[in-house]
């Protein structure tokens, strides 16, 4: 591997591979000091759609959802592997009621960094880029000339997916990552003041509802704003352009294996938001204070992805989850996405703020 940092730094949504050249995609930014939680996205086959473009060979992928549908096509995909050290890189999770890839630092042979691929991509000479490429520079440069986020800066976006490792298609979703803390939370918040708008005159962003999902309860006339996921499309290209919000390394205020918890159990809580800057991003972190006194919750761990990106500092709800006590100190955390009690969890809110939209 290269020497410089940026190749130690595994961020959210990174790919690298093995030494048997299988291709894993990590999965979220708290990740333990000599390991990679992630998943397994592809594996080589001759039976396989998916095609390098430079190498013709074939790959077979290992999910299609996100959520505990790409953690179980991963597992399922991994347990054919016939590699007994594969094998014990899967750790079983009782919280979370599922195994999860943790592959040891020292076996990756490659590691796919999305902006240097997305500086590849702008760079090359346009007459040797396939009709894939040229979207994505579209997309990017109509980015940073339009959203103030990005201040006319590159630096802070990548490509990921089949494009990062070069096993594109005219099928292939466009997989963009935008970087860092502040700039995310700006580029966020712009998208969504953009509405259902051009950008230009081939790219719209529009809002993603989240009015089907039944669990969450607002106040009788109350406008909870459930738009809350601004997505990109581009004329004649149907393949889906995702943005991916990712936190560079140390931004977490977290660390991974720094602290322990006692599960108290299932329950409903009051709380108001007092802190979103970690909303957007997987896991999510709020910070909170308790509106019912008895119950010193002093935070809500997020790893549905359903949750993500809808709570705003000053929000007043009523949150079910999963509680556990924090070994340091007497505060406790709401853990939201645990498998036991996934069908259970809901939020009622009771104060909408505006703040931040």
């Amino acid at each position: 591997m290269a020497s410089n940092s940026r190749d130690y730094s595994f961020l959210d949504h990174d790919l690298f591979l093995d030494e048997r050249g299988r291709i894993y995609f990590v999965l979220g930014h708290f990740q333990p000091p000599a390991k990679i939680i992630s998943l397994l996205k592809y594996v080589p086959d001759s039976r396989g759609t998916w095609v390098h473009r430079e190498t013709g060979k074939r790959y077979l992928r290992s999910y299609w959802h996100q959520g505990m549908d790409a953690v179980k096509g991963s597992d399922e995909l991994g347990i054919k592997q016939d590699d007994s050290r594969f094998k014990s890189w899967m750790v079983h999770d009782e919280v979370f009621d599922a195994s999860f890839l943790e592959v040891p630092r020292q076996v990756i042979t490659k590691h796919l960094i999305p902006e240097k691929r997305m500086m590849e991509l702008l760079e090359k000479d346009p007459s040797y880029q396939d009709p894939v490429e040229r979207k994505v520079v579209s997309i990017v440069n109509t980015l940073v000339k339009t959203v103030n986020g990005f201040q006319g800066s590159l630096e802070n976006i990548g490509i990921t997916g089949s494009i990062l490792w070069r096993g594109h298609s005219s099928r292939s979703d466009i997989n963009l990552n935008v970087y860092g803390r502040d700039c995310c939370n700006q580029v966020f918040r712009e998208l969504l003041h953009a509405g259902n708008q051009e950008l230009s005159g081939t790219i719209s962003v529009k809002q993603k509802s989240f009015n089907d999902f039944g669990k969450i309860t607002v106040p009788a006339g109350g406008d909870i704003r459930l738009n809350r996921k601004p997505k990109l499309f581009m004329k004649d290209f149907a393949p889906g352009i995702q943005l991916r919000w990712c936190l560079r390394e140390n931004e977490f205020p977290l660390t991974y294996g720094e602290e322990f918890f006692r599960e108290i159990g299932f329950g409903s809580y009051k709380v108001r938001i007092i802190d979103d800057t970690y909303s957007i991003f997987y896991p999510a972190l709020l910070l909170v204070e308790s509106v019912d006194e008895w119950c010193n919750v002093c935070r809500i761990l997020v790893y549905d992805t359903r949750y993500i990106r809808l709570f705003r500092k000053g929000d007043v709800v009523t949150i079910s989850g999963l509680l556990q006590r924090i070994d340091k100190g007497d505060a406790c955390q709401l853990l939201i996405g645990s498998r036991a009690f996934s069908s259970r969890e809901g939020v009622m809110f009771h104060e909408i703020s505006t703040c931040g939209d």
